[in-house]
């Protein structure tokens, strides 16, 4: 659903922009189906399931275990496919009119420091000697490690999109981010007394904590509290079927985002396409958590262009009469600051590190090829 200004507006071109928003809760049983079928071709034997059980967009931003079983999903990995496809269209519910850099940096500190209090905790309420008989942390510890982890995959995505792509003190604190974030996971995971994962879990997330509330208090950048916003932007063809001339690329969980236009493409030339933008909705259907291979499907289907809702940030890091500060990273231990690409006499602890998921979060350089409408491969080049 978008808004009925948006919508008498969007035939209008690029010589404006359009804002835009899309409302999850308002969708009908038919419109979460058409999107439940863009999740993949294993989808389609749930469709008249959740049909005849009624769910509609109020109900699947509420799902729990308990309605997939309703409707009779059990495979595991369908489950999982389909939780985590709602929990993207949750967040963008939720938190598109407050997300920003200020709030994700807040809400990783408080992930951070609610790791370090629950530490804590145990280290008080549980006898040494009980503690020697456990060499693992406790449940409730290892779930707050996942939670700063997620934390820290929302935060990193911003930092490596522009306008914050490219800038020395943005790119210095996400390499801290990620490296704190990472030897926390690890840490948690060793197989080694109960005592050292704690002391070594506390050290890192009092780092972290310390990390992001810099970006909060140190900076004066104003793009550091501009929220997100959604936008129309109409790209016409000159030629019907012609290539849009976008980059895109699609993580493991269905979000699509253009890392790139080519030079005097119809993107380009519609001056409204910037690397960076998350794709929404593709003529006013939303594609969030989509495979790829649907989503360049229904790039395709109009010959003579494509209505697109984008997810955009902060274009601009200077403003005219703004002065930046420089924020300031806490003084970390020199194997943090280690090449992310290991040499030959690298350790393997670095050489894992930069395989890591949090790593690939990073914006990759621009693909080989591009985006060209109507051709059977296109899928294979388009990340």
């Amino acid at each position: 659903k978008i808004s009925n200004q948006s919508l008498d507006s969007a035939h209008s071109g690029c010589e404006s922009f359009i804002m835009a928003f899309v409302s999850v809760r308002c969708w009908t049983a038919d419109e979460l189906v058409e999107w439940l079928r863009g999740l993949g071709d294993e989808m389609t034997c749930y469709v008249e399931k959740f049909i005849n059980k009624n769910i509609v967009g109020e109900v699947i931003l509420s799902m729990t275990p308990h309605i997939l079983d309703m409707v009779q999903i059990k495979k595991i990995g369908h489950r999982e496919l389909i939780l985590e496809a709602i929990e993207l269209l949750q967040r963008m519910d939720s938190s598109l009119c407050k997300e920003n850099l200020q709030s994700l940096s807040l809400n990783l500190q408080c992930g951070a420091q609610s790791l370090h209090n629950l530490i804590r905790a145990g280290q008080f309420h549980v006898q040494p000697a009980g503690r020697g008989l456990n060499p693992k942390l406790p449940n409730d510890i290892l779930s707050a490690v996942i939670d700063l982890t997620t934390a820290a995959k929302q935060l990193v995505s911003w930092l490596d999109r522009p306008p914050f792509a490219g800038e020395d003190e943005y790119m210095e604190i996400r390499d801290d981010i990620v490296h704190l974030a990472l030897d926390i996971a690890q840490s948690a995971q060793q197989d080694i007394w109960l005592d050292s994962i704690e002391e070594e879990v506390l050290r890192l997330s009092k780092e972290l904590s310390v990390t992001c509330e810099n970006i909060v208090k140190v900076t004066t950048d104003p793009f550091v509290i501009q929220p997100a916003h959604l936008e129309l932007v109409t790209i016409k063809l000159p030629k019907p079927n012609q290539g849009l001339g976008m980059y895109i690329r699609s993580s493991y969980d269905g979000t699509h985002v253009i890392t790139g236009t080519i030079d005097q493409s119809p993107a380009e030339r519609c001056g409204k396409v910037a690397n960076g933008d998350e794709v929404i909705q593709v003529n006013y259907r939303t594609v969030v958590g989509w495979t790829l291979t649907n989503l360049v499907e229904s790039l395709k289907e109009d010959p003579n262009g494509v209505i697109l809702t984008l997810k955009r940030r902060p274009k601009n890091l200077n403003l005219q009469g703004q002065v930046k500060r420089r924020i300031i990273s806490p003084k970390r231990p020199p194997k943090h600051f280690t090449d992310p690409k290991p040499g030959p006499r690298a350790s393997k602890k670095e050489a894992d590190r930069s395989r890591s998921p949090l790593v690939e979060l990073f914006m990759p350089p621009l693909a080989n090829e591009t985006y060209r409408a109507f051709e059977p491969d296109v899928s294979d080049r388009d990340h």
